[in-house]
């Protein structure tokens, strides 16, 4: 009898090896343009309260991260309408239909006209990206080569970063180099 191996729960692979952080980023609130907390420089979280949200569906690792943070300061949010998709969510916000908060990388450009992306600010929600390797081996030179351009994408003046996202200038670990 063949013998059958267990699947492993995501998320339980123990990585200890990685470059550090490339980049850290924080969460906005993504409204209407002509929302009423589109004419302000940044927003509470206590404001948000006033607001139906369309917010992805509970389980993402977006959804729990914005859920502690307002389960933190005792805040009830009024959620509207839950959804799988960053595009879905984004055109339900677009018709007016709620209010958003997503990580800065997600959010429309500064450029599309028809949304106002604010700070989110008391909860301030902040995440760093980078790259991780399983620990106990040694990365294989492609990983590495793949690592290292990755980092010089980062760290080029050309890589233009949206608001809310910050380059971090860290070393590479040796194992990387």
């Amino acid at each position: 009898m063949a013998q059958q191996r267990r699947r492993q729960p995501r998320g339980s692979g123990h990585f200890a090896c990685g470059i550090p952080a490339l980049v850290t980023y924080s969460f906005q609130v993504t409204c209407p343009a002509d929302h009423p907390l589109a004419s302000r420089k940044h927003v509470l979280g206590r404001d948000l309260a006033a607001h139906g949200l369309v917010l992805l569906r509970r389980g993402s690792a977006i959804r729990d991260a914005v859920d502690l943070a307002f389960e933190r300061l005792a805040t009830d949010l009024s959620v509207v309408h839950e959804t799988t998709q960053v595009h879905t969510l984004l055109g339900l916000v677009e018709a007016g239909l709620g209010i958003s908060v997503l990580p800065s990388m997600l959010c429309p450009a500064p450029s599309h006209a028809a949304f106002a992306v604010r700070p989110l600010q008391q909860p301030s929600i902040s995440r760093k990206l980078g790259l991780v390797f399983p620990a106990g081996r040694e990365p294989t030179l492609a990983a590495r080569v793949l690592a290292d351009v990755i980092r010089q994408t980062v760290v080029s003046k050309a890589l233009l970063t949206p608001p809310g996202v910050s380059k971090i200038l860290d070393p590479v670990p040796p194992a990387l180099r």
